[in-house]
């Protein structure tokens, strides 16, 4: 099969998303191949591409590094990056030596969408959806729901002479927050497009739906939905959020995770609910440096996940998320990038963003739609058309797409991803990796053999990756087995040696005093660690072998 015809400027529905990945796969099935690791409440297989060189080795006995995407439904964005990502692993094998370098020794596993329902519905209904969402029939509740037939879920504004919202004479497009002084144009309540249920005719309520969040749905820290808004009924209760953590603790050799999202630029670390000092002061640092690392190679600003707001807001403490469970559960140095959203994409940066007053993020409103008449095809607004609602009377239905607001602008989107893709290649080659030198083979006579080698972790991270790592039990370090054949036999030394964690540069030192049955006999040094990956060196028993 040949190479797949892929736009990764575009965002695709689900059947279209999964024949790209299934493409990619067929276009080098010696590299890579597909895994559903788990499938959505509304029957969506969850796909996995992983690429390596098969050559050089089996998947799983490689360092793994994971990279998920559209975690997060009206964030597709990820969902392209993943893909451009996949095809530039496939496309440069060939001809760019790190590529090349990399596939030799670790195994890339790719999500590129974890939020398969809640992403169709963003783009098929231009609805938008946090990462999944459950209709509730609740009394006196708007349901969302197509009320004009035009087959999609827009936004709803209800005339109301004392509603939150207001639209200036000037530019009665917009729909922005009051804000005292504000005169003439006209207030009303916004909503979701949409039917009560159950009305009795009185008072109504905002969506008469649950949010799923599934970056609150794991475990550390978690908090309930009263207290941390789309956490679910408890930690990975979503099927989707579960699948993916089945599949890392199926993986010990994970030694990296990297989550792509949209909100404004930003390279995002934890912690998430406190400050710094509740971290290991080494991972701590390590955190800082990758971020900065991030920010130098993407031009994006570097942020602990609790510094990531506007400065007049009240401090934002998160509970539940992707990277504190890859930290804290995992012990690895779980990172998210903010791609970037329309905001970004109309000239507002990441430091103007969070310290907008809130004239001044209206005045951002006004620069949205002057963007959007200049940039029409980009789907970022839908004019407000009055419908007549069956039981509110004259309303409006249109407004910001969340496709448009919530991602990178077209013509931005490229590059974007290449900066991601490169900022991905220089964790991915931090990993700890093994390494055995020195061997040596002196004979005693009377077919007796000393072998001898030095194992060494000669990557960039312990082979436990983060110091808090190092007390996780269930994170095995370096194993060293020799394999006989014929009938070697052990005067002194084992077969199975455990070494323990190795930091960078270390280095072992094994020997072992073998009897030989005849000069046709060899042993096989094999060095293991699941997040190190494998390494093994033939010796010959048959006189001097100084490698």
């Amino acid at each position: 099969m040949g190479e797949p015809a892929i736009d990764f400027r575009a965002f695709y529905r689900y059947d279209d998303l999964c024949a790209h990945i299934r493409a990619l796969a067929a276009w080098k099935p010696d590299l890579a191949a597909v895994h559903v690791i788990g499938q959505s409440p509304e029957g969506r297989d969850v796909l996995l591409l992983e690429i390596t060189n098969r050559r050089t080795g089996p998947a799983q006995e490689k360092p793994s590094f994971l990279v998920h995407g559209n975690l997060h439904a009206s964030e597709l964005s990820g969902s392209a990056c993943a893909l451009y990502l996949s095809h530039y692993l496939l496309a440069h094998v060939e001809t760019d030596r790190e590529v090349a370098g990399l596939l030799d020794r670790i195994t890339f596993h790719i999500l590129p969408r974890v939020s398969t329902d809640g992403a169709e519905g963003v783009l098929v209904q231009q609805h938008y959806v946090r990462s999944r969402e459950s209709v509730e029939t609740r009394k006196n509740c708007i349901g969302p729901e197509d009320i004009n037939g035009d087959g999609h879920i827009h936004q709803m504004r209800v005339p109301d002479a004392n509603g939150a919202w207001f639209a200036p004479d000037d530019e009665p497009r917009l729909c922005v927050p009051r804000l005292p002084g504000d005169a003439g144009g006209r207030r009303y309540r916004l909503t979701t497009e949409g039917l009560i249920h159950d009305w009795d005719g009185g008072p109504w309520e905002d969506p008469a739906a649950t949010g799923f969040d599934f970056n609150r749905n794991w475990p550390f820290g978690w908090r309930a939905r009263h207290e941390q808004g789309g956490a679910g009924a408890y930690p990975f209760s979503e099927p989707e959020v579960r699948a993916v953590a089945d599949f890392v603790f199926a993986h010990p050799n994970t030694f990296g995770m990297f989550g792509l999202h949209n909100g404004t630029n930003a390279i995002l670390r934890p912690p998430t609910s406190t400050d710094d000092s509740d971290l290991n002061a080494a991972d701590a640092l390590a955190y800082r440096r990758l971020a900065a690392l991030g920010a130098e190679i993407t031009g994006f600003p570097p942020k602990a996940i609790h510094e990531y707001r506007n400065v007049l807001a009240h401090p934002i403490r998160l509970y539940g998320t992707f990277t504190e469970w890859g930290y804290r559960h995992c012990g690895l140095f779980a990172l998210e990038i903010e791609l970037g959203n329309l905001y970004n994409g109309i000239g507002y940066d990441t430091e103007r963003i969070f310290t907008l007053t809130p004239e001044q993020e209206r005045q951002r409103e006004r620069d949205v739609l002057a963007w959007h008449d200049a940039h029409p095809e980009a789907g970022v607004f839908a004019e407000w058309r009055p419908f007549d609602h069956p039981q509110l009377g004259p309303v409006e239905i249109g407004g910001v797409l969340p496709e448009g607001l919530y991602n990178v602008v077209p013509e931005q989107r490229l590059d974007v991803w290449e900066k991601t893709r490169r900022f991905i290649f220089a964790l991915a080659r931090r990993g700890p990796r093994l390494e055995i030198d020195r061997v040596a083979v002196e004979p005693f006579g009377d077919r007796l053999y000393r072998v001898s080698c030095r194992v060494a972790n000669e990557g960039h991270w312990p082979t436990h990756v983060t110091a808090l790592g190092a007390g996780l039990t269930h994170i095995d370090g370096v194993r060293v087995e020799v394999e006989r054949s014929g009938d070697v036999a052990f005067v002194a030394g084992r077969n199975r040696s455990e070494l323990g964690h190795l930091q960078p540069a270390e280095c072992r030192d094994i020997e072992w005093v073998l009897r030989a049955s005849d000069d046709k006999d060899a042993v096989t040094i094999i060095a293991h660690a699941p997040r190190a990956g494998r390494c093994q060196v033939r010796c010959p028993l048959c006189a001097d072998q100084n490698h």
